[in-house]
């Protein structure tokens, strides 16, 4: 039997935060992180869950999460986004 965990906004949002400072750490990224980004991304998108947030900047996630998981090298897209991390990061706290 499977069990369905449901992450809380703040979860989510504590979760995109990580990845993003991984990302921005390590220079590496893989595939699904990427997924995980639009994933949480779409979730706290959805109309109930966008009280208080930073609507662009969670749309900015999610274009970003968009455009790595349909590439092979992720060293370009990284490199692009480095300006952001920390832009992004500090909105989510």
């Amino acid at each position: 039997m499977w069990a369905i965990m449901v992450l809380s906004h703040s979860d989510q949002k504590r979760l995109i935060g990580d990845i993003l400072k991984a990302h921005q750490q390590d220079g590496a990224a893989r595939s699904s992180e990427y997924e995980q980004l639009c994933r949480s991304a779409a979730s706290l998108l959805s109309p109930e869950s966008q009280a208080g947030l930073d609507v662009n900047t969670i749309q900015a996630i999610q274009s970003y999460g968009e455009k790595g998981m349909q590439l092979e090298n992720y060293d370009g897209h990284l490199g692009d986004n480095k300006e952001n991390f920390q832009t992004w990061i500090d909105s989510l706290s």
